[in-house]
């Protein structure tokens, strides 16, 4: 059951903005982010493990209400990858595993966003370990409309409409957030 779109959304690391839409992809146990529409080209892309769409998705009447935050930390979450480097099927890519991330996830009336915050360690280079690579500040976040939902989440017809009369009844209208 894996779950993929492209929504608009924007990838800004150091401060920099580097994709003005999403590709997210969630399979059993990892959440994979890069920049929409870059299938063959050198790209950046994000990967956090563990994860689960259930951390995206609820039909719980106060996490609709109110959103809901993750802390994610430890030694093995994922990280950010650049490559590949060299030919695209050579396994070349930069690494910077990631130190810390913040998941928060808001449903509003006719979308669900999520804004995910954080930081890498330092990294290493493919092209030799004594290449140590800066770390990197990031600030992702993606906006699922209510119209894509059901085909992301993998979601019955009877459980879309529910979703979608508690988003109705309890979420309020969208209003775009502001950069950090």
């Amino acid at each position: 059951m894996d779950c993929k779109g492209e929504f608009q959304g924007k990838i800004i690391i150091n401060g920099e903005l580097a994709a003005d839409s999403v590709a997210v992809f969630i399979a059993e146990d990892s959440l994979l982010l890069r920049k929409g529409g870059d299938w063959m080209l050198a790209r950046k892309q994000l990967a956090i493990m563990p994860f689960s769409k259930h951390m995206l998705f609820t039909q719980d009447v106060r996490r609709l209400t109110e959103g809901y935050y993750y802390d994610i930390s430890g030694t093995r979450v994922g990280g950010f990858t650049y490559g590949p480097l060299g030919h695209p099927a050579d396994g070349t890519f930069d690494y910077r595993p990631i130190q810390s991330i913040r998941l928060d996830v808001k449903y509003y009336s006719d979308q669900v966003t999520a804004v995910l915050t954080g930081k890498t360690e330092a990294g290493q280079s493919a092209f030799g370990a004594k290449d140590v690579l800066e770390p990197w500040l990031f600030f992702i976040e993606f906006d699922i409309p209510r119209a894509a939902m059901q085909q992301f989440f993998e979601l019955s017809d009877a459980t879309r409409d529910r979703l979608i009369a508690l988003m109705e009844a309890h979420c309020p209208p969208c209003v775009p957030a502001a950069l950090p």
